[in-house]
């Protein structure tokens, strides 16, 4: 089961010609999608990807996979290595700040 922190990697095909473009970024948030008309639901979860932006990636993307259970420092900083140090400063006070 994936959960917040968790390292992970995908795909989505984001142009015509059905080349695969590659992610990874680490899991900072999930929600649950309840659909009454058929009784499912769907765990949505949001993403810090490589290029700086959260994402949404349903648990049922077929390409997600789980890269590492735990991130040590040296990972993390990889994974925001795509980023500033001021952008993503910005980016942590903003999650914060909505978490409050």
């Amino acid at each position: 089961m994936l959960k917040v922190g968790d390292l992970v990697k995908w795909y989505w095909h984001l142009h015509t010609d059905w080349t695969q473009t590659h992610f990874t970024g680490v899991i900072v948030g999930s929600r649950v999608y309840a659909n009454t008309t058929w009784d499912d639901k769907c765990i949505v979860f949001q993403v810090l990807d490589n290029t700086g932006q959260v994402v949404d990636v349903r648990e049922d993307e077929a390409s997600l996979e789980i890269v590492s259970p735990a991130l040590s420092d040296e990972q993390l900083e990889n994974v925001v290595g795509g980023m500033s140090t001021q952008k993503f400063s910005e980016w942590r006070t903003e999650l914060i700040n909505e978490r409050r």
